[in-house]
């Protein structure tokens, strides 16, 4: 008998925004494991684009790195913040930077939970069951 994997149990559409190429493919051999696949852009300015694009709710949970090119991390999920509200996807903040004031700004930005690198794949999963419910109230 085959074995279930987290995302038959609790499935996600998964938006990474990271702009290592190394942390990236981490990324996603990790989401891999636990069944899910994902979306990868680089930027912040990349991930509201691709939001943008598909349709509302499209997304459950973005993963953002807070230290990118273009558009970092919190100024892309304060625009989500503003653009979408309530109907935007849950944000976490995937980043090595872990003092107080980052999580307060990643807090008042928008986003909901705080991931340090590396990252530890019992936390994802954590992450991942608990911001589960949400996605499933119209």
């Amino acid at each position: 008998m085959e074995e279930r994997k987290l995302s038959d149990l609790y499935p996600h559409q998964i938006l990474l925004v990271e702009d290592n190429i190394k942390n990236q493919k981490v990324a996603k051999r990790t989401f891999e494991k636990l069944g899910y696949s994902c979306d990868i852009v680089e930027n912040g300015l990349q991930a509201l684009d691709l939001i943008d694009s598909k349709s509302v709710g499209h997304y459950s949970i973005v993963f953002m790195d807070i230290q990118m090119p273009v558009m970092d991390g919190i100024a892309a999920s304060k625009d989500l913040l503003v653009t979408y509200g309530s109907s935007r996807p849950r944000v976490v903040a995937m980043t090595a930077n872990v003092f107080k004031e980052d999580k307060k700004k990643c807090r008042e930005a928008g986003m909901e939970y705080f991931l340090s690198k590396p990252v530890d794949i019992k936390q994802l999963e954590d992450v991942l069951v608990k911001f589960y419910s949400r996605q499933n109230v119209a």
